[in-house]
C-alpha cells in the first residue's frame, strides 16, 4: 500500500475544505445574488423598453392636447355652428384669424406638418395655404356626415397628396368636433404628423435600448418597425395574443435566440407597441459578473492550492528534517542536532530530540568508560594469570639446557623471560609505542627459539615513524603464538615469521605473516571466534584482541585474516595513526 505523507494529507485537507467552502459560498451568492440580479435586469429591461413607449405617448399627447385645445376654442366652434353665412369680408377676416392661430401652433411644434379644420358647410381652416381643399374633403368625406358618430383615431401612413408643393408621408390624427352639450357634430380637425420626425424619435429610443420594436394599430397594420431591414410580422403571426391582449409578456425564441416579448397599449391612440429583447443582451451584465465570479473563483482556488502547499510544506518541513536526523542516528551518527527556530510543538519536539541525543551520548560514554574499565581489569587479571603451561615448558627447557649443554645461553633465555614478564605483568599502561610491543615480541621469540631449537626466524620491516605510533599493549604476542603453535606445529626448520608496519590511508597497518601450514576456512573461523586457542593457550585469544581494538579505537579498526593450506597465514591489524607524546 502506497504511503501517504502528512504533507499530502494536510495539502488535500486544506484544498478540499477551501474548495467546499468556495462552492457553498458560490452557490449562496448565485441563488441570492445572481438570480435576483437576473430578475431585476429583466424588470429593468422591461422598464427601459417603456422609454420608447413613453416618448411616443408624450408625442401623441401633444397632438391630442393640440386637438383638444382647438376643439374647445370658442371662435372656431362659433364659426363651425354658424347657420348664416357671413359676407366675404367678415368670412375672410375670421378665416385669417383662425389660420394664423393654426400657423402659430405649427411653428412651435415642428413635428406637426399641417392642421386642417373642415366644417359641414363651406367652413375650412388650414395652417398651410397650399392645400387642395376639395382633395382633402374628398379624402375625409365619410367624416363630414353630421349623423355619423365618430371617435378620434390615427390613420395609417399615407402621402399628403393634397399639398400643392411638398408631398410627404404623414400620419393623420382625426378628431370630430362636437357641440356641447347637445353633442352635434360640427366638423373635423385633422392634424398631419410628420412621419419622418416621429420615426426618428422612435428609432432613437429603440437604438438606445438595443431592442427590436414594432408598432401596430388596432387593425394589425404596421406603423413603425426597428430595425428597418428586419421583418417582424412573423412574430405577431406566431403569437396572436400580442394583438388580442392589452398587455403581454412572453418568453420565446425570436430568430433562434431566447427573447422576451412585451406588448403594451400606447395611450391616446389605438396603437400597440411590441418590444423584443434577446435575453443574452438582458443578462449581459449578469453574465459578465458571472464570468468575473468564475475567474475570481479559479484565482482563489489557485491561491488556495499555493497557500495549501506552502502551509503544508511549512508544517512538514521540520518533520522531514527530524526524520532525516533520526535516520542519521539510526546509522550511528550521534553528533547530529536540529536547529530550533520556533516555539510551537515542532520546536518542542526538536528540543526534546536534541536533549535525547545528548542523553544517549552521555549514556554511551558512560557505558564505554565502564567497558574500558572492565577491559582493563580483565586484562590485568589475564596478565596475572600467566599461562602455566608456558612457565612450565620454559622452566623445563631451562632445566634440560642446564643438564645437557651447561652453557651461558641459559642466562640469555632467563633474561628474555624476565623482560617478557616485566612487560606483560608490571606495566599498567594500556597503550604503548609500537617499539615497546616489538621489544616484547623479540623477548618472546628468544624464549620460543630456545624451546623449539631455532626452527624459525623472525623478519622485521618497519616504515619510518611507525615505531613511535601508539598501539595497545599485548596485541602481537597472541598472533605470534598462533603462528608458532599452529603454523609451525609440524615443521622441522625454515619457519619464517615476518612482522611489517607501514602507513596506509592515515592508518597504521601491522602485518604478521608466516609460512606455516596454513588453515582451511573452518579452522580460520575457529581462530576468529577464539575457539581453537582457548584449548591450547592462556585464553588471551584473537577475539580478545579484536574486541580491545574496537573498544578503544572504534568498529572501523581491528583484525583481518587471510590463509591458504600449505602456504601460510597473514594477519593484518589496522589501527589509527597516532603518535606518542613521550
Amino acid at each position: 500500500m502506497k504511503k501517504v505523507t502528512i504533507r499530502s494529507k494536510l495539502f488535500l485537507s486544506i484544498c478540499l475544505l477551501t474548495t467546499l467552502s468556495l462552492i457553498c459560498i458560490s452557490y449562496v451568492v448565485y441563488v441570492l445574488f445572481f438570480q435576483t440580479l437576473k430578475t431585476n435586469e429583466i424588470q429593468y429591461s422591461i422598464q427601459s423598453s417603456n422609454e420608447t413607449k413613453h416618448n411616443i405617448e408624450l408625442f401623441l399627447k401633444l397632438v391630442t392636447n393640440t386637438s383638444t385645445l382647438l376643439s374647445s376654442n370658442e371662435e372656431i366652434l362659433n364659426e363651425l355652428k354658424r347657420d348664416i353665412s357671413p359676407n366675404d369680408t367678415e368670412k375672410a377676416m375670421i378665416e385669417n384669424e383662425v389660420n394664423t392661430m393654426l400657423k402659430n401652433i405649427i411653428s412651435v411644434n415642428e413635428f406637426i406638418k399641417g392642421i386642417y379644420i373642415i366644417g359641414h358647410d363651406s367652413q375650412f381652416f388650414t395652417s398651410d395655404w397650399a392645400i387642395r381643399e376639395n382633395q382633402l374633403r374628398e379624402k375625409y368625406d365619410s367624416m363630414l356626415n353630421k349623423d355619423m358618430s365618430l371617435e378620434e383615431f390615427y390613420t395609417s401612413i399615407h402621402p399628403n397628396t393634397y399639398h400643392l408643393f411638398s408631398e410627404l408621408y404623414v400620419i393623420s390624427y382625426v378628431k370630430p368636433v362636437f357641440q356641447f352639450p347637445s353633442g352635434e357634430n360640427l366638423g373635423t380637425i385633422i392634424i398631419d404628423i410628420n412621419y419622418n420626425y416621429l420615426e426618428e424619435i422612435f428609432t432613437m429610443s429603440s437604438i438606445e435600448n438595443s431592442e427590436k420594436v414594432i408598432v401596430i394599430n388596432s387593425k394589425g397594420e404596421t406603423i413603425f418597425t426597428f430595425p428597418y431591414n428586419v421583418r417582424l410580422d412573423n412574430v405577431i403571426e406566431e403569437n396572436p395574443q400580442l394583438l388580442t391582449l392589452e398587455k403581454t409578456k412572453l418568453n420565446t425564441k425570436v430568430f433562434g435566440k431566447e427573447s422576451i416579448i412585451v406588448s403594451q397599449i400606447i395611450d391616446n391612440s389605438d396603437w400597440k407597441i411590441i418590444t423584443i429583447r434577446a435575453t443574452d443582451k438582458i443578462h449581459k451584465n449578469t453574465n459578465y459578473l458571472g464570468s468575473m465570479a468564475i475567474t475570481i473563483f479559479l484565482v482563489v482556488i489557485v491561491i488556495s492550492l499555493i497557500a495549501s502547499f506552502l502551509v503544508s510544506n511549512a508544517l512538514t518541513k521540520p518533520i522531514k528534517k527530524l526524520i532525516t536526523k533520526i535516520k542519521l542516528v539510526e546509522q550511528g551518527n550521534l553528533n547530529v542536532r536540529i536547529t530550533v527556530r520556533s516555539n510551537d510543538e515542532l520546536g518542542q519536539l526538536s528540543t526534546s530530540f536534541n536533549n535525547m541525543i545528548i542523553k544517549i551520548n552521555e549514556l554511551i560514554k558512560k557505558i564505554l568508560d565502564q567497558q574500558k574499565k572492565k577491559a582493563d581489569m580483565e586484562f590485568k587479571i589475564l596478565q596475572a594469570q600467566i599461562n602455566p603451561h608456558f612457565l612450565y615448558n620454559t622452566l623445563d627447557s631451562i632445566k634440560w639446557l642446564a643438564i645437557l649443554q651447561n652453557v651461558d645461553n641459559i642466562s640469555d633465555m632467563v633474561t628474555a623471560i624476565i623482560n617478557l614478564l616485566k612487560y606483560n605483568i608490571s606495566k599498567e599502561d594500556v597503550s604503548v609505542k609500537l617499539s615497546e610491543e616489538i621489544n616484547s615480541i623479540k623477548n618472546y621469540i628468544t624464549v620460543q627459539n630456545y624451546r623449539y631449537g631455532n626452527i624459525f626466524k623472525v623478519i622485521y620491516s618497519f616504515e619510518e615513524n611507525t615505531l613511535d605510533c601508539i598501539v595497545l599493549r599485548f596485541i602481537l604476542q597472541p598472533i605470534v603464538e598462533n603462528a608458532i603453535f599452529h603454523g609451525f606445529e609440524n615443521l622441522d626448520d625454515n619457519g619464517i615469521i615476518e612482522i611489517k608496519a607501514f602507513i596506509r590511508d592515515n592508518n597504521l597497518v601491522i602485518e604478521v605473516t608466516d609460512n606455516g601450514t596454513g588453515m582451511d576456512e573452518k579452522t580460520l573461523d575457529n581462530i576468529k571466534n577464539d575457539k581453537h586457542l582457548r584449548k591450547k593457550f592462556s585464553g588471551i585469544g584473537i577475539q580478545n584482541i579484536q574486541e580491545r581494538i574496537q573498544l578503544y579505537f572504534g568498529n572501523e579498526y581491528g583484525l583481518s585474516y587471510s590463509s591458504q593450506v600449505g602456504k601460510g597465514t597473514k594477519v593484518t591489524l589496522t589501527l589509527p595513526y597516532q603518535f606518542s607524546d613521550n
